[in-house]
Parts: structure tokens; C-alpha cells; sequence
């Protein structure tokens, strides 16, 4: 039982080593190309991966082990440091929309991961389409931001949103 400890002890310390490592790397990134950082609001995903849903013991274990909260957590204190934006969306609808066109996308079950666009005649990754319509949903709130990190550690700076010039933006969300 000691050694099953260890292990565990030693996984979890990985993980956040690893969630260290991203978020210092976002943050790096938002501040060298002057962009704010937009996260999904991922509340209540632990819903998705309950007992009964259908999935197995080992899927839900794995599911839920992820450490959503310590990421954002890590990476909101790091931009705040920085004096980086940060803002959390809504993902409601955004991987079921065209961020081209706004059509209603349909899917395919030979393409799983890809949705057709009736209006735009194309297929698209699920995936890149919903980061497409979180940007989108961000650039839609931004404003001026007039801000220096000098007021994020004094803890004035209030959150705003990613891939959007940090120049032209201000407090929004």
C-alpha cells in the first residue's frame, strides 16, 4: 500500500508540473504577442461524467481526474502577474455554428470530428470551430484595454479575453 502511495503521490506532482509548464507558456505567449487570454466556463462538466451516464468506471475515473480548475486558476494568477487580460466564455453553441457564415453545422458518422456547413459548402473540425467561436465571442465584448501590470498586482485588474490585441482592449468581462 505504500508504494501504490508514492505513485499516486508521484503522478499528482507531474500533473502539476506540467499545468506549471502550459500555463507559464500561454501567459509567455499572450504577453510577447500582446493578446488576452479567453477561457471556456467549464462549470459543470463534472455532469457529463457521472455513474449512470454510460460510461465506464475507468472512462469516468479518467474523465474526472483532470485538473480544469488548477489550469485556469494558475493561468488567471500568471496573467494577472503579467498584466494579460483574461476572460472566461460562455461555450454554449459555439461548435455548432459556422464562425463564417453563423449556419446551423450538421455532422456525419463517418467524419466525427468534422461538420458540414450547408451554406458555406465546406467541412470543418469541431474542435477549431468552437476556439473559432470563443474568439469571436470575445472580440464581440472587447474594448480599449488601458491597463499595465503595475495594477494587476494590486490587484485592480479586472479579466477580458484571448487572440485579441491587448491595445485595443479594456475590463469587459
Amino acid at each position: 500500500m505504500k508504494v501504490y502511495g508514492k505513485l499516486g503521490k508521484r503522478q499528482t506532482e507531474r500533473a502539476k508540473q506540467r499545468l506549471h509548464v502550459i500555463s507559464k507558456n500561454l501567459v509567455k505567449y499572450a504577453k510577447e504577442h500582446k493578446v488576452a487570454i479567453i477561457f471556456e466556463d467549464l462549470k459543470g462538466i463534472r455532469k457529463l461524467y457521472q455513474k449512470g451516464n454510460g460510461q465506464g468506471n475507468k472512462y469516468r475515473r479518467k474523465l474526472n481526474s483532470w485538473s480544469f480548475y488548477e489550469l485556469e486558476r494558475q493561468v488567471l494568477y500568471k496573467a494577472a502577474w503579467n498584466g494579460i487580460p483574461f476572460c472566461k466564455i460562455d461555450p454554449r453553441r459555439t461548435s455548432t455554428l459556422c464562425p463564417a457564415c453563423g449556419g446551423k453545422l450538421k455532422g456525419d458518422r463517418q467524419k466525427r470530428r468534422d461538420l458540414w456547413c450547408g451554406n458555406c459548402k465546406r467541412w470543418q473540425n469541431r474542435d477549431v470551430v468552437a476556439a473559432m467561436n470563443i474568439a469571436y465571442k470575445g472580440l464581440r465584448i472587447g474594448q480599449p484595454y488601458q491597463g499595465d501590470a503595475s495594477e494587476a498586482m494590486s490587484g485592480n485588474l479586472d479579466p477580458v479575453i484571448l487572440r485579441v490585441d491587448v491595445s485595443k482592449l479594456s475590463e469587459v468581462c
